[in-house]
């Protein structure tokens, strides 16, 4: 299987995605990026690297998978780099557009034919923290992530039934994996765009959260902040 494919193989009804009061099914979601692939695809050819700045996860999410289809490398960035520096890194790596950019000039073309595509393809670029200098750009094919998640459903004890919780943004490519993994599942993720633990708290409740995945500062402040026994969540993966 392939990330562009990745959508297809579940029910078109189910919620695969909620941020707040919004969500989308696994049909909304594959539709929509299907009808953008078509946009983009007017311009990019296959292998080429689209930068990606963007806050919302559903619209990340989106565009992602827009971006894949149409044989493109979605470039994760965050919302809160800088513009001198993702300048900086555009030109560095050759990135050859920007999503945003993008969308200003291409209309929708349903008679476009996307492109096909295997799995030793590059489909992803992260950047490193930076902690040590300039970000670095770590690129990753559509094989290496897929092999991996069979062992890690196994490793966390994750079933398409589950509801993964997520905070922050998508930019983080441990969070990038851990909601594509769900979406391998035909399980739903839930992201906070919150920075309060007490909101996450209720939010694992109010989701029916059966699994979470954050770093390990934000389990410290979340457990302070839960004040109730919960017998629901089976999952808590940290790293």
């Amino acid at each position: 299987m392939l990330f562009s494919e990745i959508l297809n193989h579940h029910p078109e009804d189910k919620i695969c995605l909620q941020v707040g009061d919004r969500q989308l099914t696994y049909g909304q979601l594959n539709s929509k990026s299907t009808c953008l692939a078509n946009r983009l695809a007017i311009t990019i050819k296959k292998g080429d690297r689209v930068f990606l700045r963007l806050e919302d996860p559903l619209e990340q999410l989106t565009a992602f998978f827009a971006i894949v289809k149409a044989g493109g490398v979605c470039v994760f960035a965050s919302i809160e780099m800088k513009e001198e520096l993702c300048t900086e890194l555009k030109k560095k790596y050759e990135i050859s557009y920007d999503f945003a950019q993008m969308l200003l000039v291409n209309e929708q073309n349903d008679d476009i034919i996307l492109p096909e595509l295997n799995g030793q393809e590059i489909f992803l670029g992260v950047f490193s923290s930076g902690s040590t200098g300039t970000p670095k750009l770590i690129l990753r094919d559509h094989q290496s992530w897929m092999a991996a998640f069979p062992w890690q459903s196994e490793i966390f004890n994750l079933y398409c039934k589950d509801i993964l919780y997520l905070v922050g943004n998508l930019a983080y490519s441990a969070n990038l994996n851990a909601c594509l993994h769900m979406f391998f599942l035909g399980g739903s993720v839930a992201i906070s765009k919150s920075k309060m633990p007490k909101t996450w708290a209720r939010e694992v409740c109010v989701y029916k959260v059966t699994a979470i995945f954050m770093v390990p500062a934000n389990y410290r402040v979340f457990v302070k902040n839960f004040v109730q026994t919960n017998k629901v969540v089976v999952s808590i993966v940290t790293g």
